[in-house]
This record gives structure tokens, C-alpha cells and sequence, in this order.
């Protein structure tokens, strides 16, 4: 998503530019000063002009298309995932299961090159020894679930290993007065 934007901040961007310059161009087309360097040797063709920068356009517009359609990837797999239920005394299936989305989103959004192949809730006692993390996000509530996924040969990121399977992968979460989970944190 990030990248479509970027792109169409910079199609909007070229298009301004390119308008600017057609502004400019016809206001000083009849130069008899040194405005333009081609002003000394050639008259300008205006016709010709704006058909070269409509056609530029038109390119350009093509580009941008061709290029947005090619992104490739933007995110990780989740189709192959799967979950299991764990029994909690704090929160309720629905709650875990908000959880759940919550990280398959991030996971779909951001993990390029990696494929989600478990996640589950880690169990009660995770959540009393993660609680420092709700309380320094000012929230109420802590969830920790536990994933395993493999990773292609990109290393995702980067900052994977290329190739391998990580298992027992942390996803910290928190929420406050049971409202949305935010993740905010992940790793081992």
C-alpha cells in the first residue's frame, strides 16, 4: 500500500511539473530575449510542443500503470496458515481470535518473501511475564501469541535468514478497556 502511494505521489508530482512547465512555456513563447537558449536560432513550434508533452504524458501515465502492476509482492502468504485453540481463563476465543487477525493483517501487509504457517495463543502465563509491555504502551491488556513461518530466499526483509523456518515467534499485543489489539512488538 505504502509503495502505491509513493507512486501516485510521484505521478502527481511529475504531472505538476510537467504542467508548470507548459505554463512557463507559453507564457515566454515569443522570447525575443536570450530566455531560452533555442529562442536565438529557431522559432517555437507551439502546436508541436504541447503535442510532445501531451504524448510525455500519456507515456508517463503508461509507466506508472505498468510499473504498479508489477510490484510483486506486497506482503507475506497467510493462505497456508494454521491455528489451534488453547485454553485462557482471561480472555475470551473471540479476543483471541481479534488477536490472530490482527497479526495475519501485519503479516499479509509487511513480511515480503515469508509464509505464515502457525499461529496460536502462547497460554495465561505469557501474558503475566509480558505485562511491562502493556504498561509502558499505556494499555490495559497484554496478548502473546506464538507463530512459526518460513522464509524464501530474499530473507523477507533483510533481516531474515534466507531459506530457514522460525518457530516459536513472539507477537506482543496490546489493547486497552477492550478495545482493538495493536501489535506492537515481535521476535524471540
Amino acid at each position: 500500500m505504502k509503495r502505491v502511494l509513493y507512486t501516485i505521489i510521484q505521478c502527481i508530482w511529475g504531472l505538476l511539473q510537467t504542467f508548470i512547465g507548459l505554463a512557463f512555456f507559453i507564457k515566454y513563447r515569443k522570447c525575443e530575449h536570450k530566455v531560452y537558449r533555442c529562442c536565438i536560432d529557431t522559432k517555437w513550434d507551439l502546436k508541436g510542443v504541447i503535442m510532445k508533452k501531451i504524448l510525455c504524458l500519456v507515456m508517463c501515465v503508461f509507466l506508472v500503470i505498468g510499473l504498479s502492476a508489477c510490484g510483486g509482492d506486497s506482503g507475506g502468504d497467510i493462505s497456508k496458515v494454521k491455528t489451534h485453540d488453547v485454553d485462557s481463563e482471561i480472555y475470551s476465543a473471540d479476543d483471541i481470535n481479534s488477536a490472530v487477525d490482527t497479526i495475519e493483517k501485519e503479516f499479509d501487509a509487511n513480511w515480503n518473501g515469508c509464509t505464515l504457517t502457525e499461529i496460536y495463543y502462547a497460554g495465561d502465563d505469557y501474558c503475566t511475564d509480558f505485562q511491562e509491555f502493556a504498561d509502558r504502551n499505556n494499555a490495559d491488556e497484554v496478548i502473546v501469541l506464538l507463530s512459526s513461518f518460513d522464509v524464501d530466499s530474499s530473507g523477507g526483509d533483510g533481516s531474515l535468514n534466507p531459506n530457514s523456518t522460525y518457530n516459536n515467534w513472539n507477537w506482543i499485543l496490546v489493547r486497552t478497556k477492550g478495545g482493538k489489539w495493536q501489535h506492537i512488538d515481535h521476535g524471540y
